[in-house]
């Protein structure tokens, strides 16, 4: 009775356990994906959340001046003949402020603040020894601005008349911290100062002047607590769910998008195709696209996949109908022009050519050249660029690969000394796909100025995009945090998996306890049977024998007698 009990309590058991890890093999990848769903999300209790809060892994920022070698022929008409100087190396620190999360964690809020120190051990020339010639930025950009259909007739004479009167050069030449961070001294800058000083509020220009301890944001993003491929997804941008730069609604959408800092995970090798990617100072989303998958990364052997920028980004509307209505918003540029341009209007034209020295003969005579308005640049250009006007209050930049990698073959026609390589220009982002995690990053983009020689002083200077620098903005994630994504993303899969083998070990092995018990008490039975049986048949053998001996003993006694009797009857009578 009490093997019985074993047997049949070892084989319930093992079945329940059995039928527990099975469903829990098929289970466990969903109890993984939830486990660490919960752990990836940005929530201060997990263990990512400083690593996110404070960006604390190595970026830097590589910078790459093209300088014009022959400024002089290039106003006499020649083309520019173009020098790499670079790379200038800065490590970057960003770091997210004023972090608020709504009660439930679903939402972060937060603006994100950048500085750049300069690595001079890194990098392969002084900043401030190295002299670089670039083209006049805040010049061209006054000539695009005093050709809107915006400005003031009068107005227009009056800033021409002075970019006649006054020797501006073409070209600027300073070191490149001046270029960079510190400023130069413009005299253009200065002269629209004294006109309007909200639109040139001071006399230095930079190309990155104001932006050491600047911010971006508020941001306003899903964390991915409930739900995480929604993790990173921008909802808001400054307060806005799109933006007001480009002509039409699709291309001003933001929200879904991601700051490119963490992704949803993909789950798999090549289990997601895209990403949408937003960040402030390109004005507008890329899409990127997978190109590789299941790839070596260069950082700590980790396997990722490779996205590259969309290949239509930088087509124009003609070649990619998609980019048709990222036009700059010509009313909103038309406004501001017309609102930065009201006070000086309201100043006077009297008191403006006494502030310049100018009489107003002169200025009637410059208006009187003025027969036709304008005429309107185009919005048409080669494939490769992309313009970032509106978001630059006006001024003609616009942003390439570097060396005009896969752009139209007339930008490198147009100047000398540009080689595009694409193992060394082109951007990519290696993300693992369990986490989402960006491990090594690298965008590289050029800036260039596009001057149209059109009513300008400078009748020989031909019309082109002019590159000015490139940059590289890369980071590559450390061993201790290589180690933690290995951590984070083996971690559920051991633990899943041993409480899964265990309990199917555990039930296999009750099953084949109660298989061998109930085997053991089988040939137990049989065996006792067949002793039972043994003894049955001795006992009646023994008894056969027992009694087959009583048998003979009582036929010899018989005998025995008669003989005996016999013999004494004979006996008598002979006597």
């Amino acid at each position: 009775m009490q093997h019985r009990k074993q047997i049949i309590l070892s084989s319930i058991i093992g079945f329940i356990l059995l039928i527990l890890g099975i469903f829990l093999l098929d289970y466990s990848s969903y109890l993984i994906e939830t486990i660490l769903d919960k752990k990836l999300a940005i929530s201060p209790g997990n263990p990512g959340f400083k690593l996110w809060r404070d960006l604390d892994i190595p970026i830097y920022q590589k910078i790459y001046f093209l300088n014009i070698t022959n400024p002089a022929e290039v106003e006499s008409g020649a083309t520019p003949i173009l020098n790499e100087i670079g790379p200038f190396v800065f490590k970057v620190k960003i770091s997210k402020k004023n972090l608020k999360f709504t009660k439930d964690e679903m939402v972060v809020s937060f603006s994100e603040q950048k500085y750049f120190f300069p690595e001079p051990e890194s990098s392969a020339y002084d900043l401030d020894k190295t002299k670089i010639t670039i083209p006049n930025i805040p010049l061209i950009a006054v000539y695009k601005m005093i050709n809107s259909s915006a400005m003031n007739p009068i107005l227009r004479s009056l800033i021409l008349l002075l970019l006649n009167r006054f020797n501006f050069s073409f070209f600027i030449t300073g070191n490149a911290n001046q270029l960079l961070f510190d400023g130069i001294h413009s005299d253009i800058q200065c002269l629209i100062h004294k006109i309007n000083k909200t639109l040139m509020p001071d006399c230095i220009f930079g190309l990155m002047k104001n932006q050491n301890g600047s911010f971006d944001g508020p941001y306003e993003t899903f964390t991915g607590f409930e739900n995480i491929n929604l993790i990173s997804s921008i909802i808001m941008f400054n307060g806005s769910s799109e933006l007001d730069y480009w002509s039409g609604p699709e291309c001003n959408k933001i929200a879904g998008a991601s700051n490119a800092e963490l992704l949803p995970p993909a789950k798999s090798f090549g289990g997601i195709k895209s990403y949408r990617m937003f960040r402030p100072d390109l004005c507008r989303v890329f899409v990127l696209k997978l190109n590789a998958t299941n790839i070596e990364s260069d950082v700590n052997g980790l396997r990722t996949d490779r996205f590259r920028f969309d290949p239509g980004s930088f087509l124009n509307s003609t070649e990619n109908p998609s980019n048709g209505c990222y036009q700059p918003n010509q009313d909103k540029i038309e406004r501001k022009t017309r609102q930065s341009f009201a006070s000086a209007e309201n100043i006077g034209l009297g008191s403006l050519t006494n502030l310049f020295n100018i009489s107003m003969s002169d200025l009637y005579q410059a208006f009187s050249t003025l027969n036709t308005p304008p005429q309107e640049f185009s919005i048409g250009k080669p494939s490769g660029v992309f313009d970032l006007s509106a978001c630059k209050q006006g001024a003609p930049i616009y942003i390439s690969k570097p060396h005009f990698l896969d752009a139209d073959p007339i930008y490198l026609k147009n100047v000398k000394g540009l080689h595009p390589i694409a193992s060394k220009h082109d951007p990519y982002f290696d993300i693992e796909p369990v986490t989402g995690v960006p491990v090594d990053f690298v965008v590289r983009m050029q800036v260039n100025v596009d001057f149209k020689n059109q009513g300008t002083k400078f009748p020989k200077i031909k019309s082109n995009m002019i590159p000015l620098m490139w940059q590289e903005f890369s980071s590559h994630i450390t061993d201790s945090i290589a180690a933690q994504i290995r951590i984070q993303t083996k971690a559920p899969t051991i633990i899943a998996y041993s409480v899964t083998s265990l309990i199917l070990f555990i039930g296999l092995a009750l099953i084949i306890y109660a298989t061998i018990v109930l085997i053991l008490s089988l040939h137990r039975s049989i065996l006792l049977k067949r002793c039972d049986h043994d003894s049955v048949d001795s006992l009646i053998d023994n008894a056969v024998s027992a009694s087959t001996g009583n048998v003979n003993n009582n036929d010899n006694i018989t005998i025995d007698n008669i003989t005996n009797n016999n013999d004494s009857d004979g006996t008598k009578e002979l006597v």
